[in-house]
């Protein structure tokens, strides 16, 4: 793609988000793996079909309870807005609303209660 291309540095900057978001999970990874294998059973990546697919990132299930992690890997400053539930991500000058992960957790907690 030619640098003059208008959607360059859109994609360069899904790019580096994706690379960022999977280093993140990697370095969670690591530390999930520490964890007794006979007391937690781990899933990375997983997909699951409702009426709509959706994605987890790690869920740990044991004999007590289940757990969705979800990894951001977010750089900069971050404020949670509680009365909005809005994210604010400020990174130098730039101030930006992001998706709010905890209600993303939220609307997955759900998903998974509906699947089971």
């Amino acid at each position: 793609m030619p640098d003059y291309h208008r959607k360059r540095q859109e994609i360069e900057t899904d790019y580096r988000n994706r690379i960022a978001g999977y280093n993140g999970e990697k370095q969670l990874d690591y530390y999930l793996s520490l964890l007794p294998k006979n007391e937690f059973r781990i899933y990375n990546d997983l997909r699951l079909t409702l009426q709509n697919a959706f994605q987890i990132d790690s869920l740990i299930i044991t004999p007590f309870f289940a757990a969705i992690i979800e990894v951001k890997n977010y750089s900069g400053t971050l404020y949670f807005e509680p009365l909005s539930g809005q994210l604010i991500q400020i990174h130098g000058q730039k101030e930006e609303v992001i998706p709010n992960p905890i209600s993303q957790v939220m609307r997955q907690v759900s998903q998974f209660q509906e699947c089971y």
